[in-house]
């Protein structure tokens, strides 16, 4: 599982999630493939049926974070509250294959 790492830093004083999506297959550069059509439409059916389904007002960071970070907004804003070090947050949920979300930086 692949899961989302932000670390604040610098002048980066909060994070928020904001949005997400799932890329559709056409938007990804595929390699070309010796299978038939339809072998590949099964498998990108197969694909999407194991993917869980995310929403945005889903998406939090992990309770477990840095001792620098102060959790807000239902776990979705990320505030460092003192110095540059351990400012670690984790998304909670792991991401699936072609998964976006957008993350609002604030300085």
């Amino acid at each position: 599982a692949v899961y989302a790492v932000l670390d604040l830093h610098g002048s980066v004083t909060a994070v928020s999630t904001v949005s997400s999506s799932v890329l559709e297959e056409c938007d990804v550069t595929k390699p070309p493939s010796v299978t038939s059509e339809s072998e590949e439409e099964e498998e990108a059916e197969q694909a999407v049926d194991l993917q869980p389904h995310f929403q945005p007002q889903t998406l939090h960071f992990m309770d477990n974070h840095g001792k620098n970070i102060l959790l807000l907004h239902g776990n979705r804003t990320a505030t460092r509250v003192s110095s540059y070090n351990q400012g670690i947050v984790v998304l909670a949920q792991p991401l699936p294959r072609l998964f976006l979300f957008q993350v609002h930086l604030m300085m």
